[in-house]
């Protein structure tokens, strides 16, 4: 069917971008699902109600994709025919002793006092921000290579951000 051949974005009625409405991605799921559900083909042909689940799957698959920000960007390369070998590092020495001092970060938090770590949680929140920023103008420009190596740090600060939250449980 027609509907399983559309990307996400188009499927969802959103313009390709880095930046999206939340809102209206809920809607459209919401509108999809109930127009697609299996439970809508209870007594449909198997073949349709296979067909109905190919599509609710589908449905599922782009809304996951969309609601993040990271599989949204991963998802806008791979629609662009971009990819990138992962077993390759990234080449930038500032970010690179930037992860080595956050992982010294992390592994001497206990003896950190709560106004280090806050100041450290902020700064780690505007790298996320800074970003974020550049993937867009890189996104803008159609220049996916440095689109994929700001993602890579994107993901490493996502990750950093959340390993300290849970080494202190808020």
């Amino acid at each position: 069917m027609d509907i399983l051949k559309k990307n996400y974005f188009d499927l969802f009625n959103i313009k390709v971008g880095i930046e999206i409405s939340i809102s209206s991605l809920n809607d459209q799921y919401t509108f999809l699902q109930q127009k697609f559900h299996p439970d809508k083909y209870v007594n449909a042909t198997n073949h349709e109600k296979r067909l109905a689940m190919q599509i609710s799957s589908h449905i599922n698959d782009a809304y996951t994709t969309l609601g993040d920000l990271v599989k949204r960007i991963e998802y806008i390369l791979k629609i662009n025919n971009f990819s990138q070998d992962e077993s390759i590092t990234l080449k930038d020495e500032k970010f690179l002793l930037e992860q080595i001092e956050y992982n010294e970060f992390i592994e001497d938090i206990k003896n950190k006092n709560k106004n280090e770590i806050n100041s450290y949680k902020k700064n780690i929140t505007k790298k996320v921000s800074d970003t974020i920023e550049n993937i867009k103008k890189f996104f803008n420009n159609n220049d996916f290579e440095n689109m994929s190596n700001n993602l890579s740090k994107l993901r490493f600060y996502i990750r950093h951000i959340n390993e300290i939250t849970n080494l202190l449980g808020n």
